[in-house]
């Protein structure tokens, strides 16, 4: 039917240069993200251009680089967030980061090599199913 759905747990896989999928770029119209995939790895989705619709559920904390370059016929981005709920996660961060005084969301070398070595298991977590 050209769903191409994501599902599993943890982080996406962020080493592609080009698309996984992009031997089905003809077929996938729409894509589904499901809950408990928690990023979207660097060029996932790159050149799926008959893409329309993808699915984003709230557990995405993160959407590596060009993760959706080339998704020209890209219409509609869905989140399973309510307005509400955006919002107060939004509220919560600024009182987060606050709290904890000057912020930095660069990666010290330990927390890189510890994401590396997430990345590498993650790999065998992640399933896809292409309908």
């Amino acid at each position: 039917n050209g769903t191409l759905t994501i599902y599993g747990s943890g982080e996406m896989d962020n080493t592609y240069t080009q698309s996984p999928f992009i031997e089905y770029n003809e077929n996938i119209t729409n894509i589904v993200i499901e809950e408990g995939i928690t990023s979207i790895g660097k060029n996932m989705f790159n050149g799926i251009n008959k893409v329309t619709e993808i699915y984003i559920p709230k557990s995405i904390i993160s959407i590596e680089d060009q993760a959706f370059f080339g998704c020209v016929s890209l219409k509609d981005v869905s989140f399973s967030m309510e307005p509400e709920e955006f919002a107060e996660m939004v509220k919560n961060i600024r009182l987060a980061e606050k709290a904890m005084g000057k912020v930095s969301y660069e990666l010290s070398a330990a927390e890189q090599e510890s994401r590396n070595t997430r990345k590498s298991i993650f790999r065998e977590l992640v399933m896809v199913r292409y309908q």
